[in-house]
C-alpha cells in the first residue's frame, strides 16, 4: 500500500527530485508503488509551492507597511517627549504628554521591536519627573490664583488655569499679571528648576537614542505579536 504523504512529505519529494533523484529513488524513499502516483503528488507538491511563494510575497508586502506604522511611531514617540511650556499648562491636562502614542494599539509592537531595557527604563523615568512637573506647575497655579482671586471678577477668574490661557497671548490685564506671577514662583522654585534640568537632560538622551533607532532601522530586526506571517496562539 503506497504511503500517504502530507504537505511537509511532499515539500520533501519536490526537493529529492529537484536535486536530481531518480523516479526510483524517490519512489523507494517516500514508500509510493507506481509512478502514476509519483506524478501526482509531485505536481500537487509544485501547487503548493507556487501558493506558498505567493503567500509569502504578500506577507512581504504587509511586513513592509507593519515596519514603516512602527517606524512612524516611534517617530511620533520621539516628538511627543517633551516637556510642556510652563505657560501652556493647565488644569486637568494629560500628565503624559505622550499619553496618545501610548493609547496606539501598536504602542506595545513598539516595546517588542524595540526590547532595549535601558531605553524603556529612561522612557519610565521621564514620565514620573514630567508628571511632577506639570502637578507642581498646576499646584503653584493654583497658589497664584487664590492669592489673586478677590482682585478680578468672577468670569475672569475662572478663566484661569483653563487651556484657553496660553502664555501672555490676547489675556486681559489681571490675567496677564497672574500669569507673570505665577512664571516667576515657577522659575525661582528650587524643586521645579531641578526637576526641569533633569527633564531636559534625560529627553536629550531620549531622542538621541530613538534618532539613532531609527536611522539603524532596528525595529526590523524584531517581531511582534502583530507582525504579518506570526503564528497566531490559541484562544
Amino acid at each position: 500500500m503506497t504511503k500517504k504523504l502530507n504537505q511537509y512529505d511532499r515539500k520533501r519529494l519536490l526537493q529529492e527530485q529537484q536535486s536530481g533523484a531518480s523516479k526510483t529513488n524517490l519512489k523507494g524513499i517516500f514508500g509510493i508503488k507506481d509512478n502514476r502516483t509519483l506524478e501526482r503528488q509531485l505536481k500537487l507538491a509544485m501547487e503548493e509551492e507556487q501558493v506558498w511563494i505567493a503567500k509569502s510575497e504578500i506577507i512581504k508586502e504587509v511586513l513592509v507597511a507593519h515596519f514603516a506604522e512602527v517606524n512612524t511611531l516611534i517617530g511620533e514617540l520621539k516628538t511627543n517627549i517633551s516637556t510642556p511650556r510652563v505657560g501652556s499648562i493647565y488644569y486637568g491636562m494629560p500628565f503624559i504628554p505622550t499619553q496618545n502614542v501610548e493609547n496606539n494599539l501598536l504602542f506595545d509592537s513598539i516595546k517588542e521591536h524595540l526590547p532595549f531595557p535601558t531605553l524603556w527604563r529612561d522612557y519610565a523615568t521621564w514620565k514620573n519627573r514630567v508628571r511632577a512637573y506639570i502637578e507642581g506647575c498646576q499646584k503653584i497655579m493654583r497658589k497664584v490664583g487664590k492669592a489673586e482671586k478677590r482682585s478680578m471678577s468672577v468670569n475672569i477668574y475662572k478663566q484661569w488655569g483653563t487651556e484657553s490661557i496660553n502664555d501672555t497671548q490676547g489675556l486681559s490685564e489681571p490675567l496677564n499679571r497672574m500669569m507673570r506671577r505665577y512664571k516667576k514662583v515657577v522659575e525661582t522654585d528650587s524643586g521645579i528648576k531641578s526637576l526641569s534640568e533633569r527633564l531636559t537632560s534625560i529627553e536629550s538622551k531620549l531622542h538621541m537614542n530613538l534618532q539613532e533607532i531609527q536611522l539603524r532601522r532596528d525595529h526590523i530586526m524584531y517581531t511582534c505579536k502583530l507582525c504579518p506571517g506570526q503564528s497566531r496562539l490559541s484562544r
